[in-house]
C-alpha cells in the first residue's frame, strides 16, 4: 500500500497494568507501521493500580506512537473509548483490551480489505479464544444477530472508518456491559455495514476473569441492552418473521444458561418456566436445538472450531 492512512488505536486500562505491554506492543509490533496508539487510563488517581499503570506506561514515553491519557476517576470503558476517539487523528480507529492481543498482520490485512471494498465501513475478524476459534462469517447488517446474541463481534476483532464511529455517536456510555453491542446496534441503525475477514487475527485471553458478571446481573443487563434498543427492534420487526419475540427467545435462554453454568439450580428451573411460558415455540427449540449441539460437541451455531493450536 502506497500511502498508508493513519490508524488509531484505542487502549481502554483498568486495574490490569501487568498485561498492558502486551497489548501495546502487540500493535507496536504490526506488520503495518503509521499507527497511533491512545492509552486510556481509567483507574482512580491516587490508588495502586494508577500508580503500577503509570510505571508502565513510563516505557513508552519517548514512542512519538504512544499517547497516554489519564481520567481523574473510573468512569467504564464505554467513556475511556469515546475519550481516545476525541483524541484519535486517524483515518482509520480500532479498540483493543488491555487483556487481549492482536496479531501482527491484523492491522494490515483490515486496512487492505476496507480501501478494497468501499460499500463497508468496519470490518471484523475472526479470533482465537483457548484452543478455539470463534469464526462468525457473515457480513453486511448483523443487527438481528447481536440483538437475538448469535454472534459475538467482540470490541477488538472489528476496525472501522473514524468518520463512521463519530457518526454513529460513539460508544453508549449508560452501559456496563453489552458495550460492544450497543456500540454496533448504533453503527447498523445508521446505514453502515461491516465486512469480515475468514482469518484469525487477534486473540482473547480469559485468565482474568475477575469482572465476569454474575448470573442475575447478566439478565439484567441483557434486559436493558434490548429495552434501550427497542427502537430498533420496532424498526425491524416486519423484515423477518417474528423479529421480536425469536430475539427475546434466544437471549432467555442465554440466560438460563448462565444460571445453570453457575449451579444456581433453583432460578435455572424458575426461568425456564418463566421463559418457556413467555416464547413457548421458539424457547424450545433452541433449547433443543443448543441441548443436541453440546452432544454433538460442537458449540451453539457452530461458530468455533477446535484448533490444535
Amino acid at each position: 500500500m502506497k500511502n498508508e492512512p493513519l490508524v488509531s488505536i484505542i487502549i481502554p486500562t483498568y486495574k490490569r497494568s501487568n498485561m498492558l505491554s502486551r497489548a501495546i506492543d502487540s500493535v507496536l509490533n504490526q506488520t503495518y507501521k503509521n499507527v497511533e496508539i491512545i492509552v486510556v487510563d481509567d483507574n482512580n488517581e491516587n490508588t495502586q493500580y494508577r500508580r503500577d499503570t503509570e510505571i508502565v506506561m513510563k516505557k513508552y514515553k519517548e514512542n512519538h506512537k504512544v499517547k497516554y491519557i489519564k481520567h481523574s476517576k473510573n468512569m467504564n470503558g464505554a467513556v475511556a473509548r469515546n475519550t481516545g476517539i476525541k483524541n484519535s487523528r486517524g483515518e482509520y480507529i480500532g479498540f483493543l483490551d488491555d487483556d487481549d492481543i492482536y496479531y501482527k498482520e491484523k492491522i494490515q490485512k483490515q486496512v487492505e480489505y476496507l480501501e478494497k471494498n468501499i460499500e463497508y465501513d468496519a470490518v471484523y475478524c475472526a479470533r482465537k479464544v483457548k484452543n478455539f476459534e470463534h469464526r462468525p462469517r457473515k457480513h453486511g447488517d448483523l443487527t438481528f444477530e447481536i440483538l437475538s446474541g448469535q454472534y459475538l463481534v467482540i470490541t477488538f476483532m472489528f476496525l472501522m472508518k473514524k468518520g463512521a464511529a463519530v457518526k454513529c455517536g460513539g460508544w453508549e456510555e449508560s452501559f456496563s456491559r453489552n458495550q460492544e453491542a450497543a456500540f454496533l446496534l448504533k453503527f447498523f441503525d445508521k446505514g453502515y455495514k461491516i465486512g469480515y475477514i475468514d482469518e484469525v487475527l487477534c486473540e482473547t485471553d480469559l485468565s482474568d476473569r475477575s469482572n465476569a458478571s454474575n448470573p442475575q446481573k447478566n439478565e439484567d443487563d441483557m434486559l436493558y441492552l434490548l429495552n434501550f434498543f427497542d427502537y430498533v427492534i420496532q424498526k425491524h420487526k416486519k423484515d423477518k418473521f417474528f423479529f421480536k419475540t425469536r430475539i427475546y427467545a434466544y437471549r432467555s435462554m442465554g440466560i438460563v444458561l448462565s444460571y445453570l453454568a453457575n449451579k444456581q439450580y433453583k432460578n435455572f428451573i424458575n426461568r425456564i418456566i418463566v421463559y418457556l411460558f413467555r416464547y413457548n415455540i421458539f424457547f424450545s427449540y433452541y433449547m433443543v436445538k443448543y441441548t443436541i449441539c453440546k452432544i454433538l460437541k460442537i458449540s451453539q451455531n457452530g461458530y468455533y472450531i477446535a484448533t490444535n493450536k
